[in-house]
């Protein structure tokens, strides 16, 4: 989703910055599926998605999912149609402020998860 992006793309990012390869899927040039046709079992993939929920990131999610990708979402609702699809999933409640939502809490969870990939390979 278009709030999703900043979330997705700074942990990228900082992924990236910490030495773990990572593709960040951003559907430029509408490549998205082809991006994520590459995924095999051996890979992850984190799904960031809030309502209202976007067309593309569920099937963006189903296809990591028939290739046996483990995936983990954050989101923001045990309705979103990611959770049926994740391995786990994390739901995160944002605060909105006069129609705009904040994303710091997404943004907190997600660099726990840098965090915790980071600490598990540098072990």
């Amino acid at each position: 989703s278009k709030r999703a992006f900043p979330v997705t793309t700074y942990l990228s990012l900082t992924l990236s910055q910490q030495g773990v390869r990572n593709v960040l899927v951003d559907n430029v040039g509408s490549t998205a599926l082809d991006q994520v046709g590459c995924i095999t079992p051996r890979d992850a993939a984190l799904a960031v998605s809030f309502s209202p929920y976007n067309s593309i990131t569920p099937d963006l999610v189903a296809v990591a999912h028939e290739r046996r990708a483990r995936i983990l979402t954050i989101t923001d609702s045990t309705f979103s149609p990611l959770v049926k699809l994740s391995d786990t999933w994390l739901e995160v409640v944002e605060q909105d402020f006069g129609g705009f939502r904040s994303l710091a809490a997404s943004l907190a969870v997600g660099m726990a998860l840098v965090h915790g990939v980071v600490a598990r390979r540098t072990g």
